[in-house]
């Protein structure tokens, strides 16, 4: 009888447990990015009030250290260009740009071609969850990013 009463505490726990692990498997997965958004906040001051380019592509993390500005300029302008996503950044405006994920494991590389840039023009973004990513630039650096 203390058997029978054992396995019948045991029955109610254990069919929860089945139900919630079959409602858990049954829930849809995250869908794989298509697309980043960058919300890009462009001081007036920016680039001594001139327009400039951000650049963005998916790219190993060691290319993007490897990367330097005059690399970065020439695939911009250059027979790489098809696989950058370009944009021209106004000062004094908050601008989004789309950039296409390829490979949602691979990170994304984003520059900015200050005229006279700083040490802080180009950034990498590789957490694989966040699909959209705030920047504030300063004059010539990128003072602040985050993603939500």
């Amino acid at each position: 009888m203390r058997t029978r009463l054992a396995l019948k505490a045991f029955q109610v726990p254990l069919f929860y447990m089945a139900l919630i692990f079959a409602l858990g498997a049954c829930s849809p997965k995250p869908e794989p990015r298509e697309e980043i958004a960058f919300q890009i906040m462009v001081p007036q001051m920016a680039n001594n009030n001139t327009p400039f380019y951000f650049v963005a592509s998916q790219a190993p993390v060691a290319q993007f250290y490897m990367n330097d500005y005059q690399k970065v300029a020439d695939m911009t302008f250059g027979q790489e260009e098809k696989e950058l996503t370009k944009a021209v950044l106004i000062p004094g405006r908050i601008q989004t740009v789309r950039v296409p994920i390829k490979d949602p494991k691979q990170p994304i590389a984003a520059y900015f071609l200050f005229t006279n840039p700083s040490e802080e023009w180009k950034i990498i973004f590789d957490n694989p969850d966040y699909r959209h990513y705030k920047i504030l630039l300063g004059q010539s650096e990128i003072r602040q990013a985050h993603g939500y």
